[in-house]
């Protein structure tokens, strides 16, 4: 992931980062998308984990729907929108212990709150709101129950 990043910085243009396993919840036109990065200077997230409902409403509308914005308590890397600048300073903000990239990014968003992407959207997994989602019933993981066992020790395969 920091190698993403560092060719996201270094060409400087808006980019857009998506994991395998994602899905639409519905149609959207690129003009909407654009909408919300001309109004995310660091990043957004297209989809988002939360366990909690504790997104803040902003006063920005876009094509009619009220934008929200997380500041911590989310995980999803599964699709996001990353300026060169916020790319970069993720990128230096990255080398803390944590390994795992969803957590670095959530503790990225508690310096930079992160706009989503049709937060009023939900699948069919609780929490999982935007308009891209981790489709866990179309795409399964790869990952068996041993391998996350070894990765939860510290082990990597």
């Amino acid at each position: 992931m920091q190698l993403i990043y560092r060719e996201i910085a270094l060409r400087g243009e808006y980019a857009y980062v998506f994991e395998d396993d994602i899905n639409l919840l519905e149609e959207i036109h690129l003009d909407e998308i654009l909408e919300y990065e001309a109004n995310s200077p660091m990043f957004f997230y297209l989809g988002v984990c939360e366990a909690t409902h504790t997104a803040e409403k902003t006063d920005l509308s876009i094509q009619g729907h009220d934008v929200y914005q997380k500041r911590g308590s989310c995980r999803g890397l599964h699709a996001i929108g990353i300026s060169p600048v916020g790319a970069a300073s993720l990128l230096r903000f990255s080398h803390l212990p944590e390994r795992y990239m969803d957590v670095i990014l959530e503790q990225f968003s508690l310096l930079y709150p992160a706009n989503v992407c049709r937060y009023d959207l939900e699948s069919y997994i609780a929490g999982h709101r935007g308009i891209f989602f981790q489709d866990r019933k179309k795409f399964p993981s790869t990952i068996s129950k041993r391998d996350l066992r070894k990765i939860e020790f510290g082990i990597l395969v």
